[in-house]
């Protein structure tokens, strides 16, 4: 009796350790059905897919291509902030207990402030000087808010809100 009840404690277990990966692997690939069915097309970054524009963190992924490949000209183009931002990710999903080295370094909130305002100012600074230009600081003609023609729509919306507004008065 003791062994059964065991065994489903661990499979309680097991299944409440792996119930956030297959939540998450069913929402993107609804994000990549929904991709398809809307823009024709598969775009990884839900920002680029919503706006159309690039995000604060486009190029990180070819920029750690590029590491791998021993291409450090290449990654400092793709994401200048790349291995700052690897090692945050790296250090953050370490477990805690590991070293006391890594406990000490997730307890850097500091440095999570820091590196959040280099993403930002450095996206900035892309958009100013880079954009639009070649990967990934371009724009897509396919995106979700482009589907609906909001931009098209929105005189038709002012006028109707001042029609509105006048018969108020």
């Amino acid at each position: 009796m003791e062994d059964i009840m065991e065994h489903e404690h661990l499979s309680l277990r097991l299944h409440k350790r792996w119930l956030p990966f297959i939540i998450v692997g069913l929402l993107f690939t609804a994000y990549i059905v929904v991709n398809r069915l809307l823009l024709g097309w598969f775009i990884v970054c839900p920002f680029r897919a919503l706006t159309g524009y690039p995000c604060p963190g486009c190029g990180l992924t070819h920029a750690g291509k590029a590491l791998v490949k021993l291409n450090f000209h290449a990654s400092f183009e793709f994401h200048a902030l790349f291995l700052p931002v690897a090692l945050t990710l790296a250090i953050i999903f370490i477990r805690k207990g590991k070293s006391k080295v890594i406990d000490w370094a997730k307890r850097q909130y500091w440095w999570y402030a820091l590196l959040v305002i280099a993403m930002f100012a450095y996206y900035g600074f892309r958009l100013k000087c880079c954009y639009p230009g070649k990967y990934p600081m371009y724009r897509v003609e396919r995106y979700y808010l482009g589907k609906l023609e909001i931009t098209k729509r929105l005189p038709e919306v002012k006028r109707n809100l001042e029609k509105r507004l006048k018969k108020k008065k």
